[in-house]
């Protein structure tokens, strides 16, 4: 039971790492409004952060993780699930793929040697 489920943890954790560095992605702006509510995260934007202190040269590309120590980011729990649900059914999806294909490739093997 537990080597089954291993693998199930290994890919939710990892599509709760990839669902989280994508809040790292830049984004452009344009106005001090677009600073004001900076949204980030793919495919689903799931983190806000207000960095309208900033006076960049516009256009500018920010994340919202670009902030000092304390500036406030809201993280929108509905599309942070969402976002972790689809990675992780993508990584199952190529994960089964890969299991197919090494256990297409042992049967063939033991086929082409009798």
């Amino acid at each position: 039971m537990a080597k089954r489920l291993l693998p199930h943890l290994f890919l939710l954790a990892l599509a709760m790492f990839i669902t989280f560095t994508t809040a790292y992605r830049r984004v452009e702006v344009s106005s001090k409004e677009d600073l004001r509510e900076l949204t980030c995260g793919w495919p689903l934007p799931f983190a806000v952060s207000d960095q309208s202190w900033r006076d960049p040269p516009y256009p500018w590309k920010a994340s919202c993780m670009d902030g000092e120590w304390g500036d406030p980011i809201a993280l929108l729990l509905p599309q942070f699930v969402i976002n972790v649900a689809a990675f992780y059914v993508l990584g199952v999806a190529l994960h089964s793929g890969y299991r197919a294909v090494r256990k297409r490739q042992g049967m063939g093997r033991i086929a082409g040697q009798i």
